[in-house]
């Protein structure tokens, strides 16, 4: 299972590489016709669309990693059992948001699929929409990896 989540992360790394690649060149294209006073309408909507899509998926890959941002206070005063009881506790309350976003964000996706872009109409809305029930879906795989791996580690595993 864990090399299947890797292959997974890596893969999702490479997307969110490749979007955040996109959204550099695309500013500095917009930033070049700006200097050079010509109008590139498209540059605007890949920019921010691309960075929507390489946040969302940093965002996933810092669930897997737990690096994201937290209070760990509580959590720092915790040893042994108590401690994975509040990391499950943790996960399971993270894991109801990330079901709902892969919910409601299907419906959101679904919602605005046919709507066009304004810069580049053959483009549709829904790709753009999609990443939330995508990483929606990623963060909860990951999520439920933490929670097996506390419970693993609770009953004495490795």
């Amino acid at each position: 299972m864990k090399k299947a989540i890797d292959l997974l992360e890596r893969i999702q790394k490479y997307i969110g590489i490749a979007f955040l690649s996109i959204f550099i060149v695309v500013v500095i294209i917009q930033i070049i016709a700006r200097y050079l006073e010509i109008s590139v309408l498209w540059t605007e909507e890949i920019a921010v669309f691309s960075f929507i899509w390489a946040v969302f998926m940093g965002a996933s890959i810092m669930v897997r990693k737990e690096a994201h941002f937290s209070f760990d206070f509580l959590k720092s005063k915790l040893s042994g059992i108590k401690k994975h009881i509040l990391d499950i506790i943790i996960n399971v309350l993270m894991l109801g948001f990330t079901l709902y976003m892969l919910v409601y964000g299907k419906e959101i996706m679904i919602t605005f699929w046919n709507y066009n872009w304004y810069s580049l109409p053959d483009f549709k809305m829904g790709y753009v929409w999609a990443v939330i029930p995508l990483t929606g879906m990623l963060m909860s795989i990951y999520i439920i990896e933490h929670i097996v791996n506390n419970i693993i580690q609770m009953r004495g595993g490795k």
